[in-house]
């Protein structure tokens, strides 16, 4: 009855879209977390799919900053005009805290780029928050429309953020959450100014990955979930691009939250033109005393 409730509220917005926007396919970034008796042993998992075009690089970085706490971040590198910028799409910090970022896309990108942003909310996030909880307190810092999904050891949550200082929040406990690029949340919808056609694919798709099975995860179920490809290669979950120049998957960022207080990390990097690399890291190897 949940699953059917879910997807026929999902149907509901799909339609809505469809006959009122104009359409786009330019869309980035799928996030999907479960948190409590929804994970095999306890804690809690986080996913996110990067999907770009292929013009910039990435990397992986542990942050020390001289005040808050250590974080390990993914980012994206781009040097443009001769200007090096650096910015953060998702991390975890020592403290256990996943925050994991997407493009509001449903938004035009003129508009976007017309409204108030904080560039430094990752960070803020990631350095300055212990829990779930201690991020949705820093409202005073959501600015920049963007989608984000947050998880500790007990909850997990999105957060919607469009202009004017809008923003929504659903937080749960022994449950999931997911989210791509278009607004979903009551009282937000009006901020979907473009048919999200990639991202509507991509949040059904990942909404009925979530719903099989008994729905109980583990990483590798997480895993194989970013490897799905049952839309095609520009509107799947794992996105492949159909011709050169395309938004496709390029990295893959995975955090295991042990309820014994370490971490599992994953990072799966597709940078367009190096080859592919993986990574693990354990969170108490990872993060060192300071």
């Amino acid at each position: 009855m949940v699953y059917r409730t879910k997807c026929r509220r999902f149907f509901l917005l799909a339609a809505f879209l469809l006959i009122l926007l104009p359409a786009s396919s330019a869309f980035c970034c799928t996030l999907w977390g479960a948190v409590g008796a929804r994970v095999e042993g306890g804690g809690a998992l986080a996913v996110k799919n990067r999907d770009w075009h292929g013009s910039d690089d990435q990397k992986t970085r542990l942050f020390t900053p001289a005040k808050g706490w250590q974080y390990f971040a993914l980012i994206e590198v781009s040097d443009k005009e001769g200007r090096h910028k650096e910015r953060i799409t998702g991390g975890v910090n020592e403290k256990g805290l996943v925050v994991l970022n997407s493009s509001a896309g449903s938004i035009p990108r003129q508009q976007r780029l017309a409204m108030r942003h904080n560039p430094a909310l990752m960070k803020e996030l990631l350095s300055g928050c212990a829990s779930v909880d201690e991020a949705l307190r820093k409202s005073a810092s959501f600015a920049g429309p963007r989608n984000l999904l947050l998880a500790d050891r007990r909850k997990i949550a999105i957060l919607e953020i469009a202009g004017d200082g809008k923003y929504a929040v659903e937080v749960k406990k022994n449950s999931y959450l997911f989210h791509t690029n278009h607004f979903v949340l009551p009282g937000m919808l009006v901020w979907n100014k473009i048919q999200p056609k990639s991202s509507l694919a991509r949040y059904q798709r990942i909404g009925e990955l979530l719903a099989q099975d008994n729905g109980i995860y583990t990483m590798e179920k997480f895993l194989a979930f970013s490897r799905d490809q049952a839309a095609g290669p520009d509107d799947s979950i794992f996105r492949t691009g159909s011709k050169p120049g395309s938004i496709r998957t390029e990295a893959v960022f995975a955090v295991y939250l042990k309820p014994d207080g370490d971490m599992d990390i994953y990072v799966r990097l597709l940078t367009a033109g190096k080859p592919e690399s993986e990574a693990y890291y354990r969170g108490a190897d990872l993060f060192a005393k300071k």
